[in-house]
């Protein structure tokens, strides 16, 4: 689809966009930040009131969280964050210093220009190969929440005891210590941690989570509770200035939904009736943008339209945090919004393989509104929602994380189609780019797959690895090579128009045949981008049939069949010759050996598999990224291949 395209119907939302890009921002810039920047702090209450939980509920959610965490890991992570000792972005902590330097990329050591408005800084061009990322995402205070888990064991070991001296907690004071040193380094509209209204969101939804924890902490002062609501009131009123509405919203703007509304709900819950009002003007503007953008950017089978699972995961907890946060104002989403989040909670279940793990399609940047642990396992999309159950629960978190018992799936809308069984996941991606043409964080991935085989990741999507600090990688990763898939005479099948954006999507995929039973499957996509370049479409046919043998084990063989079919109104003996290559990507904790000149055996840590293809096959080590921030070798395998032949790969174990 050609979202160029113009059109009279766009008009309106064209007017929208200007309205929210241009003109609230101007009159932010000129006439309204000052006066909220200089409102005394005393014109604010002494006391917060909790939005998300309250101290009726904390029992319940010590007994459910030891199911997940430890009293030893829930204490260790809080004793880490005390020292500012985080793992953002890396398997290993990295000391912040006693001071958090609010402004700077700790992996690189650059710092952005606190001193500047946050108008004036251009965080898309990197600072010394630096990545805005790491200081934004240092920037969202995750870590209240670790903090709050730990409160929560420090007020049940209180109650025990006999003697009622006031409890003194580390927990508490390391709160109040990082909200007052942020404060003091953030004024409204400076520096970076201003320039991304996204970030202002969830950062004030991990603040608003915070205040459920500690709101009746006695360590804490009115001065404190005044400053803290102060500063969420300025985050409110930036970001209702400040929307990220543009041609094509996605998860941008739903944060931005989901912070008015957070916020607004926690207004709503104060005792003061201007705040109250300011609140529940927020929260019914956010929940309007957010039932319209739910119905927009969630398929009717569930699946958002970026075309990433990373993102649809990251996109579904913002409304998930939306939608408590309505119910416990009394103001539920409407049944409708309803019904589509819980289809984007099936579509999670259902992606997710009997470890836990998720297939990275398109971008993987560590998206997360809250972490519940500091070294989270990113590619572990269940376990957030188990945590979520315990802190919110109620209708809209998925009880159990379940997997779904279904061996074959096909979601006709977002265009993915699954097969699995305990030992085996197969996932491809038989639709367009994402985001109705426009791009985003989708990649070059059509006709690509992942394969999962007895907890081993066999065949995997090469990650991101990041984003502005090094736009060459950036590509590379996103790359049509770097996916198990055809790439004709190193032509993408979408042109970059931009770190975020394509020129065209001309796909048009379309499913040709899907055939499944519990023994195994038949599957035939084709696609298009190579059409007007080329003159084919690129034709796959997979056939996975498995074996059960002892111990319930099984094998497997899948085969893959990749042939080019001449466009409607050519003949093939008009075409010319192109020739081009089919790839696997395969992890560094797999050892490829060359057995012949056409196999090459794959030695993973539970498993060995073989990969075959008669027209010869060979190996090179390449980038792959496992989580954002991470870039290590990989391998890819490939074949040649040619619009003129057929080709065939086995994939043996």
């Amino acid at each position: 689809m050609n979202t160029s395209t113009f059109s009279i119907k766009k008009i309106p939302h064209y007017v929208r966009v200007v309205w929210h890009r241009v003109v609230r921002p101007r009159w932010w810039n000129f006439f309204h930040e000052e006066r909220v920047r200089t409102r005394p702090q005393a014109d604010f209450p002494t006391r917060a009131h909790p939005l998300f939980f309250n101290s009726n509920e904390y029992s319940l959610q010590r007994t459910l969280l030891r199911s997940l965490l430890s009293d030893a890991e829930i204490q260790q992570q809080a004793r880490e964050a005390r020292e500012h000792h985080f793992t953002f972005f890396s398997n290993a902590l990295r000391a912040h210093g006693e001071q958090i330097d609010w402004h700077k990329d700790y992996a690189s050591a650059a710092k952005w220009d606190s001193s500047k408005a946050a108008s004036e800084l251009d965080f898309v061009q990197s600072v010394n190969r630096s990545d805005v990322k790491y200081v934004w995402d240092l920037n969202r205070c995750q870590w209240f929440t670790w903090l709050g888990m730990a409160y929560l064991l420090e007020k049940e070991e209180y109650k025990a005891r006999t003697s009622k001296e006031l409890l003194q907690s580390p927990n508490v004071q390391a709160f109040m210590r990082d909200v007052e040193s942020w404060q003091a380094a953030n004024p409204l509209g400076m520096g970076i941690n201003w320039a991304m209204p996204m970030e202002v969101a969830i950062r004030a939804t991990n603040w608003i989570v915070a205040a459920s924890f500690f709101y009746e902490a006695e360590e804490t002062t009115e001065e404190f509770w005044q400053g803290f609501i102060r500063s969420l009131w300025q985050h409110g009123e930036f970001l209702s200035y400040n929307l990220e509405f543009v041609r094509n919203n996605a998860n941008h703007f739903m944060s931005n939904a989901m912070g008015l509304v957070v916020i607004g709900a926690f207004f709503m819950q104060q005792n003061d009736k201007a705040l109250k009002n300011k609140g529940k003007n927020w929260f019914q503007r956010g929940k309007r943008f957010m039932e319209r953008e739910i119905m927009r950017q969630f398929y009717v089978d569930g699946v958002n339209y970026e075309k990433s699972t990373s993102y649809h995961r990251f996109v579904v907890e913002m409304c998930t945090l939306a939608f408590v946060a309505a119910e416990r104002v009394q103001q539920p989403f409407n049944s409708v919004c309803f019904q589509r989040l819980r289809q984007s909670f099936e579509y999670i279940l259902t992606y997710s393989r009997a470890d836990g793990s998720a297939p990275r399609f398109g971008d993987t940047d560590n998206g997360r509104v809250l972490r519940y642990v500091a070294s989270e396992d990113y590619n572990n999309h269940l376990k957030n929602l188990d945590f979520e159950y315990v802190f919110f629960g109620n209708t809209i978190v998925p009880k159990e994380s379940r997997i779904n018992s279904s061996f074959s799936t096909h979601f006709p809308h977002g265009n993915y189609v699954i097969w699995r069984d305990k030992n085996t996941h197969f996932m491809a991606d038989i639709g367009d780019y994402g985001m109705n043409g426009w791009g985003g964080h989708g990649h070059n991935d059509c006709l690509s797959f992942e394969l999962w085989v007895q907890g081993e990741s066999v065949l995997i999507d090469s990650g991101t690895g990041c984003y502005t600090s090094n736009t060459e990688l950036r590509n590379a990763l996103r790359s049509t090579k770097a996916h198990n898939t055809v790439m004709l005479e190193n032509a993408e099948q979408t042109e970059y128009a931009g770190l975020w954006r394509i020129k065209q999507d001309e796909l048009s995929p379309a499913l040709v045949q899907h055939i499944a039973s519990e023994q195994g499957f038949t599957l035939c996509a084709e696609h298009s981008g190579y059409l007007v370049r080329f003159g084919v479409k690129h034709r796959r046919t997979w056939q996975f049939e498995s074996t059960t043998m002892e111990a319930d084990a099984r094998r497997g063989k899948l085969r893959i069949k990749d042939e080019f079919i001449a466009g409607e109104h050519r003949q093939r003996q008009e075409l010319k010759r192109s020739s081009g290559e089919v790839s696997f990507i395969l992890s560094d904790e797999c050892e490829c050996e060359q057995i012949s000149p056409t196999e090459i055996l794959c030695r993973f840590q539970t498993m060995t598999c073989t990969i075959s293809n008669e027209a010869g096959l060979q190996s090179e080590r390449r980038p792959i990224s496992l989580f954002y921030g991470d870039v290590r070798e990989g391998w890819r395998i490939f074949a040649p291949c040619s619009t003129e032949t057929v080709s065939e790969t086995v994939i043996e174990w």
